[in-house]
């Protein structure tokens, strides 16, 4: 599959849960950490084109409100975050078509 569809497919996957994403940001961050296309989020920001803060929210949200990613450090001068898959974050990719073989 091309990394294209494969990040497609696991933006699906993250989307489908049903959980209460602050914005589009939240599936893409999932997926693009389960495709290991970005794990920190001015790399994120660069690659999709959207304002780092934004990312910066989401990470916050999808760390402490949502416990599907954890937050690996910070710089305190630019407010980068790295992050990375926890448990409960990897179970969504880890079922049905997008399981590792």
């Amino acid at each position: 599959m091309h990394s294209a569809e494969k990040l497609a497919a696991a933006f699906a996957a993250a989307e489908s849960t049903g959980l209460a994403f602050l914005s589009p940001i939240g599936p893409l961050v999932l997926a693009a950490a389960w495709e290991e296309i970005a794990q920190d989020s001015r790399k994120f920001a660069r690659v999709f084109d959207v304002e780092h803060a934004l990312v910066i929210r989401e990470c916050v949200h999808l760390a402490s409100d949502l416990n599907l990613i954890t937050l690996t450090y910070k710089n305190e001068r630019s407010s980068r975050v790295g992050y990375e898959l926890n448990d409960k974050g990897l179970g969504i990719f880890n079922a049905g078509p997008l399981a590792p073989v």
